[in-house]
């Protein structure tokens, strides 16, 4: 019989607050092993309005190590706050490598998805994420700068 790893909750519904600092996830496997597996997920790093990046959790390639008869493992990964307007941002992990196991290739089992809930709000200089500025120029990631105009006659 061939052991299978996924994720234990793997789409939606794994919500976490911006404020939280971290998030933990849990993998398992469709059988315990007598010998070690090595699981390597991946989260993806989305530099879009609306996506969870670097700048918002941890994104780099974490290694999770079942003991043999070990059945759920974890792993965790920082949330990072910060005083930006961006409202909720949509992250992924993927499981892209297993040793000792074979990925579980069931509709979305490999794949892990949820948002980060914005705690920040939107202020005088702040845009929503993809939104418009008011008679202002918008910056990175939802900020806007305000400019003042004056006219003079010249003489």
């Amino acid at each position: 019989m061939t052991t299978l790893v996924r994720f234990a909750a793997p789409n939606g519904g794994n919500d976490v607050s911006e404020s939280a600092g971290s998030l933990t996830h849990t993998l398992t496997l469709s059988a315990a092993s007598s010998q070690t597996v090595t699981v390597t997920v991946r989260g993806q790093d989305i530099a879009s309005a609306g996506y969870a990046g670097s700048a918002d959790l941890g994104v780099a390639d974490q290694v999770i190590t079942f003991a043999p008869g070990q059945t759920t493992a974890t792993f965790t990964t920082a949330i990072y706050e910060d005083p930006l307007y961006e409202g909720n941002e949509f992250y992924y992990f993927e499981i892209i490598s297993a040793t000792g196991a074979q990925i579980d290739l069931a509709s979305g089992a490999r794949q892990l998805s949820g948002n980060i809930l914005g705690n920040d709000q939107l202020g005088a200089n702040h845009a929503p994420s993809g939104g418009q500025c008011h008679r202002r120029s918008k910056l990175a990631r939802g900020h806007c700068l305000e400019f003042h105009h004056s006219l003079q006659r010249l003489q």
